[in-house]
């Protein structure tokens, strides 16, 4: 049995958290949330995430804050972080990007974007955990159970092309 990824949802307002939480958990991933930046790096320390959903604007640390504290710790440097906010999605887009988020969501978030998102951050996230496998197999010397999860990473890969293509040309049709 596969254990869902599990997903930090950080966000100051309740409702938003919430709605975003049980999302998720009906799509079938285990949801843990944060009301503030301090509450999220500390849930960070103390569980192991597959991914976090982060807002901007939050009354201790701003979501650029939690980010680039994630991305110093060397233990979540490549966690994928995706940034959520109600702000100019232009200029916030960037700011994000150079404190290290993978990804930007404008609020109020469309449900099928979102999935698609976490969807596809995880497959990257899959891979760079097969690789670090891989690698530590080849180092012990075991090339058989490499070769297995190569293979993986190929696979991996041909999903993450044609999610990128089924997402291109729902862009491309409008919606």
């Amino acid at each position: 049995m596969n254990v869902p990824p599990k997903i930090l949802v950080v966000d100051d307002t309740p409702r938003n958290v919430k709605l975003i939480a049980d999302l998720l958990e009906a799509t079938g991933y285990t949801a843990g949330t944060a009301a503030n930046g301090t509450e999220a790096l500390a849930r960070l320390d103390e569980e192991d995430w597959d991914l976090v959903l982060l807002d901007v604007i939050m009354p201790d640390l701003s979501g650029y804050e939690v980010c680039q504290a994630i991305r110093r710790k060397p233990a979540t440097r490549l966690l994928p972080v995706v940034m959520v906010t109600a702000l100019d999605p232009d200029e916030e887009r960037i700011k994000g990007i150079e404190a290290g988020a993978d990804d930007f969501l404008p609020k109020p978030v469309k449900t099928e974007e979102l999935l698609a998102r976490v969807r596809s951050l995880l497959r990257i996230k899959e891979l760079h955990d097969t690789v670090n496998a891989i690698i530590t197999l080849k180092n012990s010397g075991k090339a058989e159970e490499a070769e297995r999860e190569f293979q993986k990473i190929k696979s991996i890969s041909d999903n993450i092309i044609a999610l990128l293509d089924s997402l291109e040309k729902k862009v491309k049709a409008g919606g």
